[in-house]
């Protein structure tokens, strides 16, 4: 019997049920070396990579027992050094965790600075851009969506 609260996480590759969406999101987190099995994906900005980790979709039971659709996503960037994503892609909730190097962030006009080690949030809706100081810039960014 599942406990009803996450159903539906397939692996990206095989369509399997592997582990639940919010144990392999939390797993992307802790294994930085998961990263080297994903595929890289082409983006627009020059000088900057994006490889997909993980992608699922989980139903969430809201508070009238009504089904919900949550996607969640595991991206690691690679900002090179000097580099400034003038607007972050992303808009959905974010919680991005710095892997190495430090960054400039401004996030709805405030301005923040972030060393290896660092978590933070962008709230659904926001506008982030960053900016690499120093040595290339590497952090994960885990994207979660309502559909």
């Amino acid at each position: 019997m599942t406990h009803g609260l996450l159903r539906k996480a397939r692996c990206v590759y095989c369509g399997r049920l592997p582990i639940k969406p919010f144990a392999a999101a939390c797993l992307m987190l802790v294994c930085p070396g998961v990263g080297l099995l994903a595929q890289k994906n082409a983006i627009a900005i020059p000088s900057v990579e994006r490889r997909e980790l993980f992608t699922g979709v989980a139903t969430l039971m809201g508070k009238q027992s009504k089904p919900r659709e949550v996607r969640a996503a595991m991206v690691r960037w690679v900002v090179r050094p000097g580099q400034r994503i003038a607007e972050f892609p992303e808009h959905a909730f974010l919680l991005i965790q710095m892997r190495g190097g430090t960054v400039t962030t401004v996030i709805d006009g405030k301005e923040d600075r972030h060393v290896t080690g660092d978590f933070w949030v962008v709230r659904a809706g926001a506008k982030m851009s960053i900016q690499c100081i120093g040595e290339a810039a590497t952090f994960d960014v885990m994207t979660l969506s309502l559909f």
